[in-house]
């Protein structure tokens, strides 16, 4: 357990602090981090540039145009300024908000590569990640930041072709900004004498820090872990239960909804039987009469079948009034048996 939460500080002081300082260290000392060379990774390609004055050389493909690189890089060599810039263009990064337990800040790195593939649509293995802390709220027990994440698949390709040519990887940041962001290997880079010397410097001064923090109840460390594992695992229940029971909710919505408009393309039967009722003279009647959104059927016997489609289209609430089959004489009853068939009209729909 001590091993493990050892390593945790390591990689978040490396990420957080590490990193960060040294680049902003050589910056300010003018060394090798801004000696002017730099590589701008855009979501098709790369530009080179040698110095800020000078006109960039534009690289389709990491690998397809090393040869074309090797000519520029002697201005990067000179005096073991060997360092380089990276912007990426913000095209290749997802940015978003994230707001987490605040009991995440002691080990942020690793809630965050664990809760990766819910933040992003990616797995942590595949990604470089970067998180800035905005707000945190000590009473609701939240802290709120904003979360960087790339692609290494984008990424790697350019960094491989720089050390090959011998160059190292200084700060990362986006195209446009100087902030550093922890985009890129933790280990691979070969230390200039200036990173090696601010290395030794910085971690010199964190020291006393890490040897407290190591030093710290080893158990309380491990309680505060479990608990927070278990707070993040009740939230995920919590949250897959609320989205289960809005996504029955909408269901329900969209159920009701769908009922509401087939409600308001029917008739009322009784407005229809009340219209039939009035229409159809005595000496006629119906057998079975069959309704929908759009016609009405009714079969049934009479005097004079004939005279009906008249009598039926002049109602206001029927049209395009026509026998469905021909008119046959009853033997027993003597009248004429019908089948008429009648669309629906909308003018006396209350």
């Amino acid at each position: 357990m001590l091993r493990v939460a050892g390593q945790n500080i390591l990689s978040m002081m490396q990420d957080q602090l590490i990193e960060p300082m040294k680049s902003c260290l050589a910056e300010r000392l003018g060394h090798s981090a801004d000696n002017g060379c730099r590589l701008r990774i855009t979501q098709s390609s790369g530009v080179f540039y040698t110095a800020p004055d000078r006109e960039g050389v534009e690289l389709s493909s990491a690998d397809a145009d090393a040869s074309r690189l090797k000519p520029y890089l002697h201005d990067c060599h000179a005096n073991n300024k060997r360092r380089i810039r990276i912007e990426l263009d913000p095209g290749l990064l997802l940015l978003r908000e994230v707001r987490l337990p605040i009991a995440a800040r002691k080990n942020l790195r690793d809630v965050l590569a664990y809760e990766m593939d819910r933040l992003s649509p990616f797995k942590d293995e595949e990604v470089y990640f970067h998180f800035t802390p905005l707000e945190q709220d000590e009473k609701r027990g939240w802290i709120e930041g904003r979360l960087i994440v790339a692609q290494k698949r984008r990424l790697d390709p350019w960094y491989a072709l720089l050390t090959r040519q011998g160059m190292d990887i200084g700060s990362v940041t986006l195209a446009g900004d100087s902030v550093p962001l922890t985009l890129k290997p933790r280990q691979g880079n070969r230390p200039d004498a200036m990173g090696g010397r601010l290395n030794a410097l910085l971690w010199g001064l964190l020291g006393l820090l890490l040897l407290l923090a190591l030093a710290g109840p080893v158990w309380q460390q491990r309680q505060i872990a479990i608990g927070l594992e278990q707070a993040m695992r009740t939230a995920q229940k919590k949250a897959t239960r609320i989205m289960q029971l809005q996504e029955r909710l909408k269901q329900r919505r969209d159920a009701v909804g769908m009922v509401s408009t087939e409600r308001e393309g029917y008739l009322p039967l009784s407005d229809v039987l009340l219209e039939l009722t009035r229409v159809i003279p005595s000496g006629s009647w119906s057998h079975r009469i069959a309704l929908t959104p759009e016609r009405v059927d009714v079969t049934g016997e009479s005097d004079q079948a004939a005279e009906l489609i008249t009598l039926l289209e002049r109602s206001p609430m029927f049209e395009v009034v026509r026998f469905k089959s021909p008119v046959v004489q009853n033997r027993l009853s003597g009248k004429e048996n019908f089948d008429l068939t009648m669309q629906l009209t909308r003018e006396m729909e209350p």
